[in-house]
């Protein structure tokens, strides 16, 4: 009955987000019904359905652009109070605070190594302080992508982010916290207390027994992922479900009755998720256990509670929902409570080869909707890490945190014992990463696609709880049809690709792809006390998914115009990220050293690297391409960048670079009876650019300006505008209208207006 009504509630949220999925799960709940002689219970689940249906359905907002300013939100001056994840990281401040009935995602720079260091000794957890703020509109996804910050925090009730201009650092009052706010900011002081100890691995240490990942760094967290193992190192469900166990097993070992042990776990369960930071996960897997240990004296099975439990957490927060790992925790749950019945009487190898393959086969659909990549690396990591982790450092961790708890010092043998284990671990990492394990990426799909592969997972689930053979068998045959499948991406199109306030364009044909500049954020050189941890690429949030939502694994050229950091700053993410078969350079232009760590990743990832004058002319599928200015060692990059002119099917582009105007007539000679019908404005609309003269002599239908909002440079000059404006030059702006797309004779931006495009 509980899944009944777990599956009736799960219908009616999805009818308002995807309703072919809907629909086939009300003619799944129905014939299961059926088949049970239920369908008396029918009309109860509808009225369930409909109950969801109303506590799901929102409203949508159309926005008319994207051309924010920083003070349109409005400034607040007043007392704040800072939540439970504040932390710093090099120069930044970050977390959320509340002032007055608002909560806010808020950032501030600290302006010293003295004042980071009194802060860092004063961390301002349930703080009351006072404070200058700007408040911010939080910027929709401009590029199209499946992420959506402005989503992720409104999820969380967050509305707007703000910009803390004064900190009165020395009247601030801490509040006393009681309860469960006690809890969590001694679970704050203790991750800060275990980051002391004299331990170069403490941050995965904090990670695995806190849930707090503050301390590890973006390349950290990427290396788990990349290996399928990052769920290992974070908390989650599973870590839960091992405590419970090691906790019963001991209990049972020290001759504690049946029933008080059960009340030793019920009181500590909750504590626990309390302590480890509340993620979805793991409430899910505390609820779970804690409804099917209370409720089982009365018949409560562990699908019943799995299910009970999703219910009361819906009603809860119908937005947990959302959630990548709300999602993935359930549905491995409910896959390995169903097939539970095929471990018993296997051996420990077995059981994990048997648990490690379901997991991964549960999560396959969830993971391809939403990051559109398969990691194969993840049945063969899990099958060593997973026992790695739950025997020995799982464990050894636990008794580190035990020791910081009880007696506020940790034993060195501990310590010596953790160096051991993780050089074991930084083996295997290291042995998995020298493999070069297969992924697969998918492009974006039909929600019908997704509907099929989860059908084929739960069809193949289904005949391995019925004869394991034929189960294995199916999900055998949907792996490597997934893996070997050539895919499609036959678009030809051209993007220019928000990336703020600097250059990148994606050439696209016949399955080839080429990338024009990466885009990149103006760097100086910092003190070392500035450095950071989780330091942001603009590319990981455009260029990185645009592609890989595309089904790129591979870019076949790479083509940086010139060495200005906002058109090249993101190309040693892209090689580390992607397959890059040649990067087309000059290596003769001026401030051409700073490639150096470019040509570096390049030589380490096997891509070629082309000179650019010897490629004046290319193909990339159906699309012609001609290189020009590509000798040029003038005395600034601007002067020797690279223009791009592209042909594809019915259109001409012309991309400018950062040329500036007395350089343009050189370009426009060698377009002689040539026409552009979509130009890419140079220096991002700056007034050094665009002459009348190349405007008079190209006559194009379109101007693509690529400029950050709210740039210091006051890009796009309104003189540009002006001589864009009075020759009738439609405008396309990223500033405004997010990326700029031209496919199959359409234009489509980033607020996916779609039209028909001039010729």
């Amino acid at each position: 009955m509980w899944l009944n009504s777990a599956l009736s509630a799960l219908i009616g949220i999805l009818l308002t987000e995807s309703p072919v999925s809907a629909c086939i799960l009300v003619i799944v709940l129905t014939i299961h019904l059926y088949v049970k002689k239920q369908l008396m219970f029918l009309l109860m689940y509808s009225a369930v359905i409909a109950a969801f249906l109303m506590l799901s359905s929102s409203g949508h907002t159309v926005l008319s652009d994207f051309d924010w300013t920083d003070n349109e939100a409005g400034s607040y001056k007043g007392p704040v109070l800072f939540e439970d994840d504040v932390q710093v990281d090099g120069d930044l401040l970050s977390g959320t605070l509340t002032a007055g009935e608002k909560k806010l995602r808020f950032n501030y720079y600290i302006g010293s190594e003295e004042e980071q260091r009194f802060i860092k000794a004063h961390m301002p957890y349930y703080t009351r302080c006072p404070v200058d703020l700007r408040l911010q509109r939080v910027l929709p996804n401009t590029n199209g992508l499946k992420f959506d910050y402005d989503e992720y925090l409104s999820f969380q009730g967050i509305h707007y982010t703000a910009k803390v201009t004064t900190f009165d650092r020395t009247s601030c009052q801490p509040l006393k916290p009681v309860g469960i706010d006690w809890l969590k900011k001694y679970r704050l002081q203790l991750a800060d207390w275990l980051m002391t100890l004299p331990h170069e691995r403490m941050a995965y240490v904090v990670a695995l027994t806190l849930g707090d990942t503050r301390y590890l760094s973006t390349d950290e967290l990427t290396a788990l992922k990349a290996l399928g193992i990052y769920h290992l190192y974070a908390i989650s469900g599973s870590h839960v479900a091992l405590l419970s166990v090691q906790l019963f097993y001991v209990l049972k070992r020290l001759y504690v009755p049946l029933l008080y042990s059960r009340m030793v776990i019920l009181v500590l369960i909750p504590l626990y998720a309390l302590l480890t930071g509340c993620s979805p996960s793991v409430l899910r897997a505390s609820l779970f256990i804690f409804l099917y240990i209370l409720l089982k004296p009365f018949g409560m099975t562990l699908l019943d509670s799995l299910a009970l439990s999703f219910l009361l957490f819906l009603l809860y927060d119908i937005q947990l929902i959302m959630d990548i790992g709300f999602q993935l925790s359930y549905i491995i749950s409910f896959v390995l409570i169903f097939t539970g019945r095929l471990f018993d009487g296997k051996p420990a190898p077995a059981v994990f080869i048997m648990t490690t393959f379901f997991a991964q086969m549960a999560s396959l659909p969830v993971l391809l909707l939403h990051f559109n990549t398969i990691q194969w690396s993840g049945f063969i990591t899990n099958l060593l890490f997973v026992p790695f982790f739950t025997f020995l450092l799982f464990p050894l961790c636990t008794l580190i945190l035990l020791a910081a708890m009880f007696f506020h010092v940790v034993p060195s043998v501990l310590l010596d014992m953790l160096t051991v284990l993780f050089k074991i671990n930084d083996a295997l990492i290291a042995l998995f990463n020298g493999l070069h394990l297969p992924e697969t990426v998918i492009s974006n799909q039909w929600a019908v696609f997704y509907i099929m592969i989860a059908a084929v997972v739960c069809y193949g689930i289904y005949c391995c709880y019925r004869s394991t053979s034929a189960g294995l068998s199916v999900m055998a045959s949907l792996c490597l049809l997934l893996m070997c499948w050539p895919w499609p991406k036959e678009a030809d199109r051209v993007t220019f690709v928000d990336v703020g306030q600097g250059d990148s364009t994606i050439v696209e044909s016949m399955g080839k792809v080429m990338v024009i500049d990466t885009g990149g954020q103006l760097t100086f050189d910092s003190a070392p006390w500035k450095e950071r941890r989780k330091a942001s690429s603009t590319a990981d949030f455009s260029v990185i998914p645009l592609l890989t939502e595309r089904g790129y694994d591979t870019i076949d050229y790479l083509l940086l115009t010139h060495p200005d950091q906002d058109h090249f700053g993101e190309a040693v993410q892209l090689l580390h990220h992607f397959d890059i078969n040649y990067l087309i350079i000059n290596p003769v232009s001026f401030g051409a050293e700073k490639y150096k760590e470019t040509l570096a990743a390049a030589a380490e990832n096997h891509t070629k690297v082309i000179d650019s004058r010897r490629l004046p002319a290319m193909k990339l599928g159906h699309a012609q391409l001609h290189l020009m200015n590509i000798d040029s060692s003038a005395g600034d990059e601007n002067d020797s960048s690279i223009v791009t002119f592209v042909k594809l099917k019915q259109l001409t582009y012309l991309l400018m670079a950062d040329l500036p105007a007395d350089k343009e007539q050189q370009i426009t000679s060698q377009l002689s009876g040539i026409t552009v019908n979509v130009l890419k404005i140079g220096h991002h609309g700056s007034e050094t650019s665009t002459s009348d003269a190349l405007l008079d002599r190209l006559k194009p239908n379109y101007a693509v300006i690529s400029a950050g909002r709210n740039n210091r440079f006051g890009h796009p000059h309104s003189s540009v505008i002006r001589r864009l404006e009075t020759r009738g030059i439609s405008i396309l702006n990223t500033q405004r209208d997010g990326k700029v797309e031209f496919e199959d004779n359409a234009l489509i931006t980033g607020k996916k207006a779609i039209k028909k495009t001039r010729q």
